[in-house]
């Protein structure tokens, strides 16, 4: 997400979840497939390994270090293309107002201006852990199969799960692409 467009910042976290629940419908209910979904985690991070070596430094970070020069020739090589000027006056800003809001632990619980999104972001996560959905995914074959589903219908409502799962990510990552990642 460091080196990801302003535009795209939002797509690029959330795609993240998409990506799992595309997966989910192919596994869903056969547990003597989850060797296939770790096998392509491991391909991916060591096809990863050997990519990151031909990706410039982090414009971000030689900001921070005071590398204008050198985050300007990675932007570009990050964009291709020459006008990247604004972009580095915006993560200028941003690393600006970063570094003055040096706050402690106790002051992000304590201060106003941080108790509404701390609040907010532990009760989602909250939800999100205590709603059960990774029960449901992990035990719909054994749910619907003993509340009478046959084998053939097992198979149609976990698929039929993941496919709900699957449209309200891909609305999640629209949305995120409409109203942003912040109000």
């Amino acid at each position: 997400m460091d080196i990801s467009a302003r535009a795209m910042r939002g797509k690029v976290v959330t795609f993240h979840q998409l990506f799992v629940v595309i997966g989910l419908p192919w596994l869903l209910g056969q547990h003597d497939k989850w060797n296939w979904d770790m096998s392509w985690i491991g391909l991916f991070s060591f096809v990863g390994c050997f990519l990151l070596w031909t990706l410039p430094e982090s414009p971000r970070w030689l900001v921070q270090e005071q590398q204008r020069t050198e985050a300007t020739a990675s932007l570009r090589i990050l964009r291709q293309v020459n006008l990247i000027d604004a972009e580095l006056d915006e993560i200028e800003r941003e690393e600006a107002t970063v570094a003055r809001q040096n706050i402690s632990i106790y002051e992000m619980f304590v201060l106003y201006r941080y108790r509404w999104p701390l609040l907010t972001s532990t009760a989602l996560n909250a939800v999100q852990q205590l709603s059960g959905i990774n029960t449901v995914f992990f035990y719909s074959n054994e749910t619907l199969s003993n509340i009478g589903f046959v084998d053939d219908k097992v198979y149609w409502g976990v698929l039929s799960t993941g496919i709900v799962n699957l449209i309200m990510t891909a609305t999640a990552v629209k949305f995120v692409e409409i109203f942003g990642r912040r109000p």
